[in-house]
C-alpha cells in the first residue's frame, strides 16, 4: 500500500488515539481506504466501504471517526457517517442528492470536544496546476441533536480557499483574496482581516495551506511563484492575527512547501514538494517560527502527529 498525505484535507485533525494513528492510504488498485497504523502494524477499516473526500477522528469519549463518500450515478449522491472506531454505532448523519450541481457532502473535522463536527460542499472535476487548496464553505453539525449550521456560505468564501479553523474554533483562515494574501475570518462577527506578506517578496502569484498556532494566536502560511516552470516556494508565520508577517523558509527551486502543521509554539513542521526536477524529492522539514533555523527531518510525504 502507498499512505497518501492528508493535507489535502484542510480541517482534518488526524489525531492519534490511544497511539494509534487513522489515516487515509491508496490500496494496491490506487483505492482510497482508511487505515490504523500503531506500532502492533497496520489494519484495514473494512467498515469503511468507500471514502470520498473527507476524514477525521476525535479521541474523545466516545471516541469516533466520520468520513463521506458519495456516487456518481445520477442523481448524485453525497454522505457523511460516523462511527465508533471498531465500526460500531455507525450512522449517517446527512445525506444530500443533487441533480445540476456537481457537490459534494466533505467531512470537515470534528470539534475539539468531539460534540459536533465541521463539514462543507466541495466541487467534483475541478483541474489544473492547484497548488493550495482547501473549503469552500463550512457548516457545524451537533451530534446530539441533529442541527446543522452554515458558518461560512459559498458566496462568502470562494473556490477550495479555506484553510484552517483556530484551536478554539473562533476563527478562520482563508486564502480567498485575489491579492495573494491570506486573511482570518472571526466567526462571531464575520470579520475578515488580511494579513501583510513578508517585505520583499515580490516573485509571489498564489499563497494558502495556512495553520493556526497552539495557542491560535498567529498563522504559517505558505507562499509560491505559482509557474509550473519556474516554481519556488516560501513560508511566512504572521505577528498576530493582524499585521505583518515575517519568512521563515525559503524553498529549492522547482518546488513549493505546504504548512503541515505546528509541533510545538516555535516549530512548524513543513513539506516540500518538487515539480519539475526528478532530483527534488518529497521532504519533511522543520522550521523555527521566528525564522531563526531550518533543517531538512526527512525524505517522504507528512502523515500526522502522535500525542
Amino acid at each position: 500500500m502507498k499512505f497518501t498525505s492528508p493535507l489535502y484535507r484542510s480541517f482534518a485533525q488526524h489525531a492519534a488515539v490511544n497511539e494509534t494513528l487513522y489515516l487515509v492510504a491508496d490500496n494496491a488498485n490506487a483505492i482510497a481506504q482508511v487505515y490504523s497504523l500503531s506500532a502492533a502494524g497496520v489494519n484495514h477499516l473494512s467498515f469503511i466501504e468507500k471514502i470520498g473526500q473527507g476524514f477525521d477522528v476525535t479521541a474523545n469519549t466516545p471516541a469516533r471517526v466520520a468520513w463521506d463518500t458519495y456516487t456518481t450515478e445520477a442523481p448524485l449522491t453525497s454522505q457523511i457517517f460516523i462511527s465508533a472506531l471498531d465500526g460500531s454505532q455507525k450512522q449517517a448523519l446527512l445525506t444530500e442528492t443533487n441533480d445540476n450541481s456537481f457537490r459534494v457532502l466533505v467531512v470537515a473535522g470534528w470539534s475539539r470536544d468531539g460534540q459536533r463536527l465541521y463539514f462543507s460542499h466541495e466541487p467534483l472535476g475541478l483541474g489544473g496546476y492547484i497548488l493550495y487548496g482547501g473549503l469552500s464553505d463550512l457548516s457545524v453539525y451537533t451530534v446530539a441533536n441533529g442541527n446543522s449550521q452554515e458558518l461560512i456560505s459559498s458566496e462568502a468564501a470562494g473556490i477550495i480557499c479555506l484553510d484552517a479553523l483556530s484551536p478554539d474554533e473562533q476563527w478562520v483562515a482563508d486564502h480567498c483574496s485575489t491579492t495573494h494574501t491570506v486573511a482570518v475570518r472571526n466567526l462571531q462577527t464575520g470579520v475578515r482581516t488580511e494579513l501583510s506578506p513578508p517585505p520583499g517578496l515580490t516573485d509571489v502569484g498564489v499563497v494558502g495551506s495556512t495553520r493556526f498556532s497552539p495557542d491560535g494566536t498567529r498563522v504559517a502560511y505558505s507562499l509560491a511563484r505559482n509557474d509550473p516552470e519556474n516554481e519556488q516556494g516560501w513560508v511566512a508565520v504572521s505577528e498576530g492575527l493582524s499585521g505583518g508577517s515575517h519568512l521563515i523558509a525559503t524553498g529549492a527551486p522547482a518546488g513549493y512547501f505546504t504548512v503541515a502543521g505546528w509541533l510545538d509554539a516555535d516549530t512548524v513542521v513543513l513539506q516540500f514538494w518538487g515539480i519539475t526536477s526528478p532530483n527534488v524529492v518529497a521532504s519533511i522539514w522543520l522550521a523555527r517560527a521566528n525564522g531563526t533555523e531550518i533543517k531538512r527531518l526527512a525524505d517522504g510525504t507528512f502523515l500526522g502527529f502522535w500525542k
